[in-house]
Formats: structure tokens, sequence, C-alpha cells
């Protein structure tokens, strides 16, 4: 299950959530994002924490759509 937390990061007067969203090979995959406000912070972590809980979220990669077209391909070709 997915958890987080919303943080005042006081050097940037900014705030931030963290969130574990699973664990991988190297252990917990923690992910942190800024906010100019309180409520936006604990608005987005509620939204990545539900969408995580119903299985909604894919985790961003950095495939090249080109690579992807190929992974894709090759998936449909071994059915």
């Amino acid at each position: 299950m997915a958890t987080g937390f919303v943080k005042k990061d006081k050097q940037r007067d900014s705030w931030y959530y963290k969130a574990t969203l699973g664990v991988d090979e190297n252990g917990k995959r923690i992910r942190k994002k800024r906010f100019e406000t309180k409520k936006e912070a604990q608005q987005a972590l509620v939204d990545l924490l539900s969408a995580t809980n119903k299985g909604d979220y894919v985790e961003p990669s950095r495939v090249f759509y080109r690579d992807y077209l190929q992974i894709g391909l090759t998936q449909k070709r071994s059915v």
C-alpha cells in the first residue's frame, strides 16, 4: 500500500510531499515534489495515493517513442 506525508521546506519556503509507492530491487522508492502551498501539496498527494491504490497510476519512464513502439510490435507478434 502506498503511503506519504506533506512537509514544509523552511529553506525554500515551499511545501512538498514524500510518497512511498512500492518496493523495487533497490529498496523503497520515494517520490518527492514541491508546491507553493500546503493545500496544493496535500491535494497532489491524495491524488497520487488514490491513483496508486486503484491501480491507475503508471510510473513515468524515459523510454523513447520508437523503443515503445518496437516493444509493442514485438509483443503483438508473439501473441
